[in-house]
């Protein structure tokens, strides 16, 4: 249950009309318009076929996953929830320029994602209740997704000038809600890539891909699981408390969830300045604290470290 890579937009340049032409009428595109521009896009068709594509004169933008469309091309339907290894990646790009007849000197890559499906023992919701964080020193939070239930998915910030994105989601519940017979826990990771321009050819380079691979593996190999908190004799309660806080929170969040509190006047000025004094100390404190793995993250670690593998070749 491991893939790489995903979902994919392409922009690519047609070599004249008459191939503009072809790809209408191979992938059943209708003619819009709007003011006075006219261009050909995708039907509900699109949903069959996991392509979504339009053409403005000698320019086409391509929207699919290439995952799902390896697996229709080889077994007859569109699925993502499979192995789909790197050199299947590669095949199944080589099969759809040659089927669409692209140059591949002419196509761009400007968004896709990376990502793996890691099967796990629990329910996913479990997992990602106890995810935090993700990217190791440049740590950046997960934040429940408002258009999911609670758990089912969480995201990093996603605003418009934001460049790279990171997802963990419940898998088997996305597919099964769409109809799919999926069995067993999936718990997906997945980094996406917004607002890029790299030619296809450079994109798919063994050079690239192992570029790309090695961010991967290092982001979530880093993530930030909530840990049990054991403190050396002589510790107060309310420093566990504290360090328990940080870890969860990160120490610049929870000073300003402090700060927060405190203007808000459920904290005293004393409390406040014990906080943040505790914040100051911590990288001398945290030697005086150990954070325990729970199962949740052994397994995670163990799963990622073989499905990362697996899905390399």
């Amino acid at each position: 249950m491991s893939s790489m890579f995903d979902k994919v937009v392409l922009h690519g340049i047609l070599d004249s009309m008459d191939h503009a032409d072809y790809l209408i009428s191979l992938e059943h595109l209708q003619r819009c318009s709007e003011g006075d521009t006219v261009y050909y896009s995708s039907t509900a068709l699109a949903n069959l076929s996991g392509v979504q594509m339009r053409i403005d004169g000698y320019y086409v933008r391509i929207n699919c996953s290439l995952h799902k469309m390896y697996y229709r091309a080889k077994y007859g339907r569109l699925d993502n929830t499979q192995m789909f290894t790197i050199s299947e990646a590669r095949t199944i790009v080589r099969d759809l320029l040659s089927a669409w007849s692209l140059d591949i000197r002419k196509v761009r890559v400007t968004y896709y994602e990376v990502g793996l499906n890691l099967p796990v023992d629990r329910d996913p919701l479990e997992y990602i209740s106890m995810v935090h964080s993700v990217g190791g020193s440049r740590e950046k939070e997960l934040f429940n997704d408002a258009n999911f239930d609670k758990n089912r998915q969480k995201t990093t910030e996603r605003g418009r000038a934001i460049k790279k994105v990171f997802k963990i989601y419940d898998k088997g519940y996305e597919a099964r809600s769409k109809g799919h017979d999926v069995e067993g826990n999936i718990l997906r990771i997945e980094t996406i890539y917004r607002r890029q321009d790299i030619p296809l050819q450079e994109f798919l380079s063994t050079e690239n891909v192992s570029k790309m691979l090695g961010i991967f593996y290092r982001d979530w190999l880093e993530i930030g699981f909530e840990r049990k908190v054991s403190a050396l004799p002589g510790v107060k309660v309310s420093q566990v408390d504290k360090a328990e806080k940080i870890i969860k929170f990160g120490a610049e969040n929870y000073l300003q969830m402090s700060r927060d509190d405190y203007a808000a006047g459920t904290l005293s000025a004393k409390q406040f300045r014990t906080i943040r004094e505790f914040i100051q100390k911590w990288p001398q404190m945290r030697e005086k604290f150990k954070f325990i793995p729970t199962a949740y993250e052994l397994e995670y670690l163990s799963k990622y470290e073989n499905m990362f593998k697996a899905a390399q070749n």
